[in-house]
Parts: structure tokens; sequence; C-alpha cells
């Protein structure tokens, strides 16, 4: 038999290699006085698939089982839950919502102009420049309600020519050197079954800048969340602390850590210091995307119905009930039977003294 810190190793590692592909959750919520020692349950069964990251594993003898018990594996790839890592959530927060020192950013000047060498690169930017000068001193072009389009739409916007990462970088310096960024919005627009991109330009007043950057960061936040699906679940139960109850449970909690918190450390004792370990919710102070993690899992209130029959033998030994526990046969029903007084499933004393037992 392994010892907790040797069953700990072995599971460990295929908990952080491998993929989850499902997640079934019961919510157990007790009923009012007049429906006493009477629960209500609601079932979810989420399969789920990550959002971003790196490879994928999955084990071949586990594909086998799944496939002969009718896996939907076409719900999994197609339909599943997307999820993210503490780690992944903190990077994509951080690209989604870069924070700018403000005293930094008032003290900044204006940046140099980039010099381009090659002549197809010079060529391209007058060009390009010669459309920006004639579009920000064309009267007719102000706002985005009023005055002709130019040719680039409805909305009075300048299209340019395509290009690569590195004259766009040139026209976005150009645009920072030359003219106020408060009353001009660029953005880059993808072409379809290629690398180039087109720049977009318009003129903008203050407010309609300030409603457009509102409506980006609020796109930004919407996909961010997207990508954290089930995540967003697990942090509800990080922050709720509530009991979990499982049946031999063990690896399956040790996956989700691994999954969607990333903090599986490498011996058992530091993974118990992290499951009890807790900070203040920074969500209540965050003002700005709300995906802030609490430092703690979970996990720190779990129940196993399997280590409770598991220790269930032992305990019979210093009592007169006799039921069909032993190392050999943990099922529930037989477990029930023992921790049940009558057929309401009241909790038996003998169930009650096992249950206070650490």
């Amino acid at each position: 038999t392994d010892t907790p810190s040797q069953r700990y190793s072995k599971v460990s590692g295929p908990a952080t290699r491998y993929l989850i592909t499902q997640i079934g959750i019961c919510l157990w919520k007790p009923n009012s006085e007049t429906k006493k020692n009477s629960w209500s349950v609601k079932v979810f069964s989420f399969s789920i698939f990550p959002s971003k990251g790196g490879d994928v594993c999955l084990d071949p003898s586990s594909i086998s089982f799944l496939r002969d018990n009718n896996f939907d594996f076409g719900a999994m790839f197609n339909d599943g839950m997307p999820y993210l890592n503490r780690n992944q959530v903190e990077y994509w927060t951080k690209r989604y919502f870069p924070k700018n020192d403000d005293a930094t950013l008032a003290s900044a000047s204006k940046p140099e102009l980039m010099v381009l060498n090659k002549p197809q690169d010079i060529e391209y930017m007058n060009k390009q420049i010669e459309k920006i000068e004639a579009y920000m001193s064309d009267d007719n072009t102000s706002g985005s309600g009023s005055g002709s389009d130019s040719g680039n739409g409805n909305d009075n916007a300048l299209m340019l020519d395509p290009c690569n990462g590195f004259l766009r970088k040139a026209l976005y310096n150009y645009l920072e050197c030359k003219y106020d960024s408060s009353t001009l919005f660029t953005e880059s627009v993808k072409l379809d079954g290629g690398y180039k991109s087109c720049l977009k330009i318009r003129k903008v007043t203050l407010k309609e800048k300030n409603d457009i950057n509102e409506k980006i960061y609020n796109d930004k936040l919407n996909n961010l969340h997207v990508d954290m699906g089930f995540t967003r679940f697990y942090k509800l139960m990080c922050k709720a602390n509530k009991p979990i109850v499982g049946h031999n449970c063990f690896a399956d909690l040790l996956f989700m850590m691994a999954k969607l918190d990333n903090i599986l450390p490498s011996s058992l004792h530091d993974l118990v210091q992290n499951i009890h370990e807790v900070t203040e919710d920074n969500d209540s102070n965050s003002n700005s995307n709300s995906t802030s993690y609490i430092n703690r899992t979970p996990f720190s209130n779990i129940m196993d119905t399997k280590y409770i029959s598991d220790i269930a033998e032992n305990f019979l030994k210093t009592t007169n009930v006799c039921y069909d526990i032993t190392e050999k046969n943990t099922a529930l029903g037989e477990l029930y039977k023992f921790m049940s007084s009558d057929d309401n499933g009241n909790v038996s004393e003998s169930g009650k003294e096992l249950l206070m037992r650490k």
C-alpha cells in the first residue's frame, strides 16, 4: 500500500500532463423546515476543452475506454467549455489590460520619427503620407456622420494600402509624431487569406474616442470571460469554500487543481499548505476586469466517502454494528446502510461518531 506521499507522486504527474475531458458536479441544498432532513440536488455535466495554451495530451487506453462507453468526443472538441489556468488568466489579463504608469505617460515626449532604408518601404510610406495629409486637411471628413466618405466607406474613414507588420508600425509612428491622438481612431483591418493588413484611420471627437475605447475595453473583457469559461465556475467554488463530497476523488481534485489553478507542487506537504492557505479576495477591490484569483483552492473541506468506508472497517471493530464494509468492499450502498439509522436517511449514532473522527 502506498503512503500518501507516494500516492501523490504517482497521481500528480498524470494530472499535470493529461487533459480533463469532462467534469460532473452535483450541487446540494437543504430544503426548508417543512421538509426536514431532505435535500434538493442539481446535477451538471461539463465537457471542457482548453481555450488557449500548449499541447493537448490524451492517453490511448483512456481514449479506448471512453470510446467503448460512448463518450461524445465531438461535444468535447466542438462544444467543450473553455478554461484557463491561473497563469494564463494573469497573462491574458495583462495582455488585454496593460497597466500604464500615469507619471511615465505624463512625462513622455512624442517618439522620434522612424527612418526607413529600403526604397520600396520609402515609396510605400510616401504614398500613404500623401493620402493621410489629404484626408486630414479635408474638412468634409470631420466627425463620423457627416460629409462625404472620400471613397472609403460611409464612416468617413481612410483605408490605407495593405502592408506588413513593420510598415504598420511605421504608420502608427508617423501618426503619433504628426497628429493629436485624441482626435484620431486607428485600427488594423485584417485581410482574408494573407498576413497583410490595412490601417484604417478615422477622425473622431473626444467623446467618440472615449466611446470607442469603452467598447474595445468591453469586447476584450467579454473575450477574456469567454476564454475563462469553466474557470469562472471554479473561482466561485474557491470563493464559496463549501464542503466537497466525493468518492475516491483524490485524483479528480488533483486534475482540477493542475488544469484550473496550475499550482501542483512537488510534495504532498506543500500541497496541503497550499490548500489551507487563505488570502484576501481582490475581486471586490477590482474596478477593471474582475479576473483576479483568490489564493486558495476550494478543497480545504473535503469528505471522501471512499476514505470514510476504509476507516469504517477499523471503527466497526469497536462497535456491535456489523455491515459488509471491508477493504475490498467500499461501495456507497454499504456505507449508506452503516450511516443510516432508518429508512428516512437519518444519520445513526455510530455514523455520527465515525464522521467526528479524524
